[in-house]
């Protein structure tokens, strides 16, 4: 039986879209722009990453850390939040294998991006001749492109 400790998550439902304040010193904006629910490092990296800062993984790990020990010694963030920064900070402390996350990170960073469209891709003024061909199976096509007979019989 493996002995892998659950990722900490905030539990106070009353915090959930808690973000720390704009004017908040030593604290990436990460923690001020994204509620505290969804707090996490996978979360972190993934918002940097769409910045392209150029930062390391290790370079981002030790701001994550940095922000959440700032976090956990503000008094004026909730007393819950402040108890999910330092259990997430422990939680990194025995969990973390920080040289196979940064092998990780990298591998995401200069993956090739993923594309959201499916291949079919049409103009606005293509869309409805599309759909009719889609609902009813009638060709709303030009000639040019239809094919054998036998595949217009298909149809």
């Amino acid at each position: 039986m493996s002995n892998i400790i659950r990722e900490p998550r905030l539990e106070a439902t009353k915090f959930f879209k808690y973000q720390i304040e704009k004017n908040a010193l030593c604290i990436h904006e990460f923690f001020k722009r994204v509620s505290a629910l969804q707090w996490s490092l996978s979360a972190f990296v993934k918002y940097i990453a769409k910045l392209e800062t150029g930062l390391g993984f290790e370079q981002l790990f030790k701001v994550f850390v940095k922000s959440l020990d700032q976090i956990c010694v503000l008094f004026v963030v909730p007393a819950c939040v402040r108890a999910f920064a330092q259990n997430y900070l422990k939680w990194l402390e025995d969990t973390v294998n920080v040289t196979a996350q940064a092998e990780a990170y990298r591998a995401y960073i200069t993956a090739p991006a993923v594309p959201t469209k499916s291949s079919t891709s049409f103009s606005e003024d293509q869309l409805p001749e599309y759909h009719t061909q889609q609902t009813d199976r009638t060709y709303t096509g030009d000639e040019s492109d239809r094919g054998t007979d036998e595949d217009v019989q298909e149809r």
